[in-house]
């Protein structure tokens, strides 16, 4: 099974190029601190993505919720529809204030992709980065690195060789069939391989690993999310300023430009 391809036709934005030693107009955002957010910060408040609150501060260190996420991402990419007109398929979610934008990103024939065991989306989780990983890539399939230019795909091997020796503490495991494996269909589980053949020759554990390994390879090579020392810490959770910035990243990208 391959990730439904989903097509965003994106409206065109200027990207307002903030020094990144500017003053911010958040009491709460020191311009040292947060050099690395800044920018991205206010450019979403500009594009009005995200707002500040009411006593002037914007709560930077503020872990996002999956709802939150999904209503910064609809704003920045109003043209994604992937369900809107349809009864929402999340129980959880049918009377949450983000229920359009679950709908629009998450309500289409990959909707498994995105819920627990019980079908339900989880809209008030806060998420790792783990979880950020692997929506952004999911959702927009023009960061997809797993295909070169002729139409081939990157082999396993070459997956579970960057994802390792990129980062020491992303869950990805190399098994033998005599271990216990994991059920690839947890998308928060680890990215498991195995050695098929007993030859050296990784293959993957089902389509669920193949989907989390190409997601993490693709941020990878995107530079979407970066570590620090080797370390992506995937069970962090995402704050407000980590998450606008991935997401002008992933903005930036898109419009043709650097990453920044």
């Amino acid at each position: 099974m391959k990730k439904t391809m989903i097509a965003l036709l994106l409206i065109t934005a200027i990207l307002s190029a903030t020094p990144a030693n500017a003053e911010s107009k958040f009491t709460d955002v020191d311009a040292t601190k947060y050099a690395w957010a800044t920018g991205s910060i206010d450019f979403m408040v500009a594009s009005g993505v995200v707002k500040g609150y009411p006593d002037g501060t914007f709560k930077p260190d503020k872990p996002v919720t999956k709802a939150e996420f999904a209503h910064m991402y609809h704003l920045l990419f109003p043209s994604v529809d992937n369900g809107s007109d349809k009864a929402l398929k999340f129980n959880d979610a049918k009377k949450h204030w983000a229920a359009l934008d679950i709908a629009a990103l998450f309500n289409g024939d990959d909707s498994w992709l995105f819920a627990d065991y019980d079908g339900n989306i989880l809209p008030d989780k806060q998420l790792t980065r783990w979880d950020v990983a692997m929506l952004t890539a999911f959702l927009t399939t023009q960061l997809n690195a797993s295909v070169d230019a002729a139409g081939n795909y990157i082999t396993c091997d070459e997956i579970f060789s960057t994802i390792s020796s990129t980062f020491k503490d992303v869950p990805v495991k190399r098994m033998t069939k005599n271990d216990s494996l994991e059920d690839s269909l947890n998308f928060y589980a680890p990215v498991i391989f195995y050695d098929d053949n007993f030859d050296g020759t990784l293959i993957y554990d089902g389509d669920g690993a193949q989907l989390k390994a190409e997601a993490i390879y693709s941020i990878i090579k995107a530079n979407v999310m970066a570590g620090a020392d080797g370390y992506f810490r995937p069970k962090a959770k995402v704050t407000r300023a980590e998450a606008v910035t991935i997401l002008n990243r992933v903005n930036t990208i898109l419009q043709g430009g650097e990453n920044r």
